[in-house]
């Protein structure tokens, strides 16, 4: 029985929940996380920051912790944002990573990220990480779709400004 009767966003969507075997980028993001703790010499890793340099963002923060210069930066590239937002909590879940709460100065705590009890369970191929989405999914370590989807997008937002989309007819445009 949901406790949700039904309500709750997770009911609502009618997307299909698809499964997403997760074990080959979690073993690159554990080892990416070890080539950033060796390169930032002592500076403490954020989940954000390590998921940012597995999909190869390239900010003052990755520059700082030496994290473009690792071997696995960009590993997750052609992952979605929300599979790797997903990924690492899962990883968190099950153990294959873990969050310290350290003081960060001036009374602030911060979350830092190190291996979990459970990462060598995952290296040694007796586990693997199965993740299940809502979502079109990805086909061969890509996006589905996702270039389409973003001109879709894109197409919508100039719709709703009034402008008429690229490739959209001009009665699509006079109609909103």
């Amino acid at each position: 029985a949901r406790k949700c009767d039904g309500h709750c966003d997770n009911c609502q969507d009618a997307r299909p929940v698809r499964e997403h075997d997760m074990t080959d980028p979690a073993l690159k993001m554990l080892a990416l996380l070890e080539q950033m703790q060796e390169q930032a010499r002592g500076t403490k890793l954020t989940l954000k920051v390590l998921a940012e340099a597995f999909r190869g963002n390239n900010n003052a923060q990755i520059r700082k912790v030496g994290a473009d210069r690792a071997l696995l930066y960009a590993a997750g590239k052609a992952l979605p944002r929300d599979l790797v937002e997903s990924l690492t909590q899962q990883m968190l879940l099950r153990s294959y990573l873990r969050e310290e709460a350290h003081d960060a100065g001036a009374g602030f705590m911060a979350d830092y990220v190190f291996h979990g009890q459970r990462c060598p369970e995952l290296r040694s191929g007796h586990q693997r990480l199965i993740v299940k989405m809502r979502g079109p999914g990805v086909a061969e370590g890509k996006a589905a779709g996702s270039s389409e989807e973003k001109k879709k997008k894109k197409r919508r937002k100039k719709e709703k400004a009034g402008a008429p989309a690229v490739g959209g007819s001009v009665a699509t445009a006079l109609a909103i």
